[in-house]
C-alpha cells in the first residue's frame, strides 16, 4: 500500500515513477542552476570599475554624500538609519547633507519661468 502511495503512473509510457526519486532529482536540478549562476557571475564579471564606499579607505579623497530621506515620520526607522549613516561618514572625514523628501512640499512645475 506504501509502495502505490509512494509512486506516479505515468499513462505515457505505462512506467511508474517513485515521488522520492522526482524530488531529490528536482533538489539537484535547483542545486545546480544556483551553482552555475554564482560560477557565471564569478567568471563573467569583466568589469574593470572598483567601487568604493564610504568605509573604506580608498584614495583619501573627501566626499560629497547626499542623503535623500522618503519618510514623512520625524524619528521614524527611515531618520534613524540615516542619522548613523551620516554620523559614520562624518567620521570618516566626509561632508553630508540630508533631504527630507518625504516632510519637504514639493509640486510640479507651474511654468512660472522663475528659474531663468
Amino acid at each position: 500500500m506504501q509502495n502505490q502511495q509512494d509512486s506516479v503512473h505515468d499513462s505515457t509510457n505505462g512506467r511508474r515513477f517513485s515521488r522520492r526519486r522526482l524530488f531529490s532529482l528536482a533538489g539537484a536540478a535547483s542545486l545546480l542552476a544556483v551553482a552555475g549562476g554564482a560560477l557565471y557571475r564569478y567568471f563573467s564579471s569583466t568589469s574593470s570599475i572598483r567601487v568604493e564606499s564610504f568605509a573604506t579607505p580608498g584614495a583619501g579623497e573627501r566626499k560629497n554624500i547626499l542623503v535623500v530621506t522618503g519618510s514623512a515620520r520625524r524619528n521614524g526607522n527611515s531618520a534613524l538609519l540615516a542619522e548613523a549613516f551620516m554620523q559614520g561618514a562624518e567620521a570618516a572625514g566626509h561632508e553630508v547633507s540630508v533631504f527630507h523628501s518625504g516632510r519637504t512640499p514639493i509640486s510640479a512645475c507651474l511654468h512660472c519661468d522663475g528659474c531663468w
